[in-house]
């Protein structure tokens, strides 16, 4: 999603007043995550992703746009499992690259960044984290279907969607982006997103 992540860009930032450890001891034992990449943009992509999604996705200001590995799960695995569950999947893998490829809108209400991956490195990762036995319990009922896509907007009203989806369509994004690392997010009680670890790739 660009060429620097800058600091304040981080989904910890998110919650700068709370630890993992305070959200853990306030859910009990039951945590809620995902399991998800923060590409790099281009400064020109990164201010037009963001202003799209300040004005449609409710999640603008909890979390930075993202391509989803694993969808929000609830479930009492602890921080040591997360690490094992990620150096198992992740191992091997190295940095790449993958193509920003326009906007598509689809009956969920929601737009996405549509993403276009050669050689099916993102899409081989979700299905290599959901066959991990820590994890398979927790596949989604869309997972024969998941393409990877960065959510820009969500729109309850397909109406609304579709007008929105109108005027941004032309605005082509054909841009190469860098994935570098992998991150665990602990999402709170109010959608607020806290980085539990980051895997470098």
């Amino acid at each position: 999603m660009r060429e620097e992540r800058l600091p304040q860009e981080h989904p910890s930032d998110a919650i700068k007043e709370k630890s993992v450890s305070e959200m853990n001891e306030r859910t009990s034992r039951i945590v809620k995550r995902s399991i998800l990449v923060f590409p790099f943009f281009s400064k020109k992509t990164k201010s037009l992703v963001a202003k799209i999604r300040r004005m449609y996705d409710p999640l603008w200001d909890k979390v930075a746009a993202h391509v989803t590995l694993v969808f929000p799960f609830e479930s009492e695995l602890g921080s040591k499992e997360m690490i094992s569950i990620l150096t198992d999947v992740l191992k091997g893998v190295s940095p790449f690259k993958v193509c920003l490829t326009g906007f598509e809108r689809f009956d969920s209400g929601h737009i996405f960044l549509s993403i276009t991956d050669e050689n099916g490195i993102l899409l081989s990762l979700i299905r290599k984290f959901y066959d991990h036995p820590l994890l398979s319990t927790y596949k989604p009922p869309f997972f024969d279907i998941l393409k990877p896509h960065i959510t820009v907007a969500f729109f309850p009203d397909l109406a609304m969607m579709n007008a929105v989806f109108e005027k941004i369509k032309d605005r082509r994004i054909m841009e190469e982006i860098r994935i570098d690392a992998v991150d665990v997010e602990i999402i709170g009680e109010h959608d607020e997103s806290v980085i539990e670890h980051t895997y470098p790739l």
